[in-house]
Parts: structure tokens; C-alpha cells; sequence
């Protein structure tokens, strides 16, 4: 997918792919005094984007079958997306 996506797109999600993995750098917080304030805001922020993400579906699924630029089936590839967020 990001192969058509702008460069400067493409760039700065490179700059992520480099981190390690937001929710295993929560765990790490645990016996932290804040740990359950962090891991409550993370688990908001995945809420609220699975929501989105979910009213995005909305989208294809009052339509006739739409393709993403990579030719998969559009309603799919969203669904895939909301999951992992999950």
C-alpha cells in the first residue's frame, strides 16, 4: 500500500516501522505507579480508532463492490484493519 502513497507519507511512516510496538512499550510500564492510567488512555485511543474505523466501513457497504488501488476488495481490507486494531 504505501508504494502509492506520496514520499513524504511513505517517509515518515518508515520512521515508525524502526520502534518497537507501542502496546508492548505500555506492558512494559507495569508495576509503574501510572501503569493503569497509561494502559487505560491506550486502551481508549484503540477504542476510539476501532470506532472510526468501523463508521469507515460504513462506506463501502452501501456501495457495489469497491477495489482499493491494489485491487483488493475494498470492504475486506478495511475489515482487516479494524480487527488488528483490536
Amino acid at each position: 500500500m504505501r508504494e502509492y502513497m506520496p514520499g513524504s507519507h511513505r517517509r515518515f511512516l518508515s520512521l515508525f516501522s524502526d520502534l518497537p510496538n507501542l502496546r508492548d512499550l505500555v506492558a512494559l510500564s507495569r508495576g509503574n505507579k501510572h501503569h493503569q492510567e497509561l494502559w487505560e488512555a491506550y486502551r481508549q485511543a484503540t477504542r476510539s480508532l476501532t470506532g472510526l474505523r468501523t463508521k469507515h466501513l460504513s462506506i463501502p457497504n452501501n456501495q457495489e463492490e469497491l477495489y482499493g488501488t491494489g485491487a483488493t476488495l475494498l470492504i475486506l481490507f478495511l475489515k482487516q484493519a479494524r480487527d488488528k486494531t483490536n
